[in-house]
């Protein structure tokens, strides 16, 4: 199993990258360069887990997108980060910056993520900052108010979400895991429903 720490933009500069900034960034960016990228990042993560060595191939993985994305000075700050084997980019985090992309980037106009260096570097920002955003301030007190075993058990409810998300289960258990999951689906929707978790498995799974 893949254990993730990730890090944020508070923890590398000190403070959050407050949300209209991480909003104007986006709407500078192209939404389908945006959903792109996400896209061959998660996917790569899919292959790791499915044909790869987790501990040689994530680590390789990781330094290559902070290479592409993070502009020099941030590349710096990581490397003298205090806690080691910490990762930025993650699926929790990707799916959420999809969400922002579709709310805040255009689908017309705006720089695709590859034009160069620095529309690279912006999305890099935007992937650092929404982590930053995972959680609401209810759910951030919830681990550091009340009880020691209420604050356990908020902290593992959201340790849990990123731990299977970053652990895919294997094609076969996912697609019966859904079914029974979202078994209350609406009539007249199973086959466009069936078709949408096919889908999803085989991208995931490479």
């Amino acid at each position: 199993m893949l254990a993730l720490i990730y890090i944020t933009h508070r923890e590398l500069f000190g403070r959050k990258l407050p949300f209209p900034s991480l909003k104007k960034k986006l709407r500078g960016l192209n939404r389908e360069s945006i959903i792109s990228e996400i896209a061959v990042i998660n996917n790569a993560f899919g292959k790791i887990h499915a044909f790869g060595r987790i501990e040689r191939d994530y680590p390789n993985l990781h330094q290559n997108l902070e290479d592409a994305f993070f502009r020099p000075s941030t590349r710096v700050l990581k490397e003298n980060y205090s806690l080691k084997n910490t990762v930025v980019f993650h699926t929790q985090q990707l799916l959420f910056l999809a969400q922002l992309a579709f709310r805040y980037s255009p689908s017309m106009g705006g720089l695709a993520i590859r034009t160069d260096a620095d529309t690279r570097h912006t999305f890099g920002d935007c992937a650092l900052a929404a982590s930053d955003y995972l959680l609401t301030p209810k759910e951030q007190a919830a681990t550091s108010e009340g009880t020691a075993t209420k604050n356990i058990r908020h902290l593992g409810f959201q340790l849990s979400v990123s731990g299977e998300l970053s652990n895919p289960l294997d094609t076969e258990s996912g697609v019966v895991r859904s079914e029974k999951i979202c078994s209350f689906k609406p009539p007249g929707i199973h086959r466009y429903y069936n078709r949408f978790i096919l889908l999803f498995f085989i991208s995931r799974n490479g």
